[in-house]
């Protein structure tokens, strides 16, 4: 198997330019910035099992934990995956993590019922067409949609930003533009800033190249 270091030294055979304008990119991502470099090494890790790279998922949770990222915020992320990719691929991520740790305290449901509850977090009057058509269709699945959208996002206001990170990094290595924009929305109520938002995209370059720039940032920005 080729590891990263050598890919680049043979790219540099070739092409030195590309192999060391990679190696900068991936100065960014490996170090502390607006995010720690554990919190970017989980959000590429995130990125990398949504797209079925396992290696660099496996890589990345192992760099990730040697700079100090917590079982927490693993567990977090795969509560993200759970809510935004399904069962599939959080189960990939849980194996490729070892499982998920407890949390010493369960997160608490929402008290509202779930169109207020989406009407509040959204900060609307109607709901979105999206969820109007689930909550009239399928009102058995906007109700389980509504409690597991809790307890990612408002459930813990300690992960809250989090969780919307690594959506947003996801939807970015999943060339969603429309995605990246909602979730960094919602990731600035939760106290992201837009350091962090351009960073959590940075982290989706190593799954899919720099499109993954492409296709976020005109969402992250939408009035530029």
């Amino acid at each position: 198997m080729i590891d990263r270091a050598t890919l680049l030294e043979q790219i540099a055979g070739t092409a030195p330019e590309i192999s060391g304008g990679y190696a900068d990119i991936r100065a960014v991502i490996d170090t502390d910035g607006a995010l720690p470099a554990a919190t970017k090494a989980l959000l590429v890790a995130a990125c990398a099992a949504a797209r079925g790279e396992e290696d660099l998922a496996r890589e990345e949770l192992a760099r990730g934990r040697e700079l100090g990222l917590s079982d927490r915020d693993i567990a977090d992320a795969g509560v993200s995956l759970l809510l935004a990719r399904g069962e599939v691929i959080c189960k990939r991520f849980a194996e490729l993590a070892g499982g998920f740790a407890a949390a010493p305290t369960p997160r608490p449901p929402s008290p509202l019922a779930p169109v207020d509850y989406f009407l509040d977090f959204f900060g609307v009057d109607e709901l979105p067409t999206r969820m109007k058509i689930m909550s009239e269709r399928v009102p058995g699945v906007f109700a389980g949609y509504q409690r597991m959208h809790h307890a990612s996002l408002k459930g813990d206001p300690a992960s809250g930003k989090l969780t919307e990170l690594v959506l947003v990094a996801v939807n970015a290595a999943d060339l969603a533009g429309a995605f990246v924009g909602i979730h960094a929305a919602t990731a600035r109520t939760a106290g992201a800033s837009d350091a962090e938002l351009v960073e959590a995209v940075v982290c989706a370059i190593p799954v899919r190249g720099v499109a993954a720039w492409a296709a976020a940032a005109e969402a992250l920005f939408p009035d530029r």
